[in-house]
């Protein structure tokens, strides 16, 4: 299902499309496993090919979910050898979330050459976010209003996206 809507949906952005990991640690396959590597491989030729970014989210390690990001750093590898572009995500469901783990996730991609930040209307939260995340005392008003803006402004582009089916 993940590859049929990569394919005729061709999404601005792939989001944690190696998420079946999330709660197998290993006990029901391993990431190893002819099938999960050629999944992935087939998923990183079709966000190639439909021309989207791939998302590199960070929840499943703040929540302690996982030990890496969605999708790995191997696959982050390998779609940054493909010339695919990246962007970051915290997939946060709280305002208190909005930067976790951004520091680490672009120290890690200082070292990608195809690092893309969002373009689109529908990521604009993640501009807002990366500033967030360059702020040093998030206490301030502006930090504290930013991160409102973001939460609501996310939950706002999320339910008009799913409902009008608009790219907002």
């Amino acid at each position: 299902k993940v590859l049929n809507m990569i394919k005729t949906q061709r999404p601005d952005v792939v989001g944690h499309f190696d998420k079946i990991k999330m709660h197998n640690k290993e006990r029901f396959f391993s990431q190893k496993d002819k099938w999960f590597e050629d999944f992935m491989m087939e998923c990183l030729v079709a966000i190639k090919e439909s021309g989207s970014i791939c998302e590199i989210n960070t929840r499943g390690l703040y929540k302690k979910r996982y030990d890496d990001f969605y999708p790995g750093r191997e696959w982050i590898k390998k779609a940054s050898d493909m010339k695919i572009p990246l962007t970051i995500s915290t997939d946060c469901h709280k305002k208190d979330e909005v930067d976790l783990l951004f520091d680490e996730s672009i120290e890690y991609l200082k070292q990608n050459p195809n690092l893309l930040l969002p373009i689109y209307p529908c990521n604009v939260v993640m501009w807002g976010a990366l500033i967030y995340g360059l702020i040093k005392n998030k206490e301030s008003k502006v930090a504290l209003f930013l991160a409102d803006y973001l939460f609501w402004f996310g939950i706002f582009s999320t339910l008009v996206g799913m409902f009008a089916n608009v790219d907002f």
